[in-house]
């Protein structure tokens, strides 16, 4: 039972991410993406380095604008 709890523990943290990106708002600049916005939950926010197969290149200038619930925000390597 534990061994099991702590498998199920782990996959909610590494899901986690995932959801987060989930609701970030974007959109098309030509072949690139522009974070535009985020309505997600409080806590860590992972940017993806590709929203649909287009590299996100940019960040909007009020995309987190009334934000203060995240805690961090970490952007892929360039």
């Amino acid at each position: 039972m534990k061994h099991s709890l702590n498998i199920f523990l782990r996959l909610v943290l590494l899901a986690a991410p995932v959801a987060a990106q989930a609701q970030l708002n974007y959109r098309t600049n030509g072949n690139t993406m522009s974070i535009t916005g985020y309505t997600g939950p409080a806590g860590d926010l992972v940017i993806p380095a590709t929203i649909n197969g287009m590299l996100v290149t940019t960040i909007g200038e009020v995309a987190f604008y009334n934000c203060a619930s995240l805690t961090s925000i970490t952007m892929p390597a360039a």
